[in-house]
């Protein structure tokens, strides 16, 4: 995806059933959550749900395992537009913005 333009990279990962961030420093970024938009599993160092844990020594077993298992590789699919949905929903991330806005007009 390098050389690409970032509207090129989320069509991608739009289109992608799992997509792989950072399985080195134990962290989550910015791909992590663009992937649980779009409803992918998302490996990375990260042992939380909705992520699927890999690290750069695992990595490979945990793709072939996600691959090898459409079901399995469905649920974290389904996982991670859920948690998305109940954590991240915009709506729900402005209302502490409105309840301010609202206490000073």
């Amino acid at each position: 995806i390098e050389g690409r333009s970032y509207e090129t990279n989320l069509r991608l990962k739009q289109q992608s059933h799992i997509l792989i961030d950072d399985v080195i420093t134990g962290n989550w970024h910015r791909a992590s959550l663009e992937g649980a938009c779009f409803g992918c599993a998302v490996l990375n160092k990260v042992m939380k749900v909705p992520f699927v844990y890999a690290s750069l020594a695992t990595l490979e077993e945990r793709l072939l395992w996600l691959v090898d298992n459409p079901a399995t590789l469905n649920d974290f699919q389904e996982r991670t537009r859920l948690w998305v949905l109940q954590n991240w929903h915009p709506i729900e991330k402005l209302k502490p913005y409105l309840r301010a806005y609202k206490l000073n007009i």
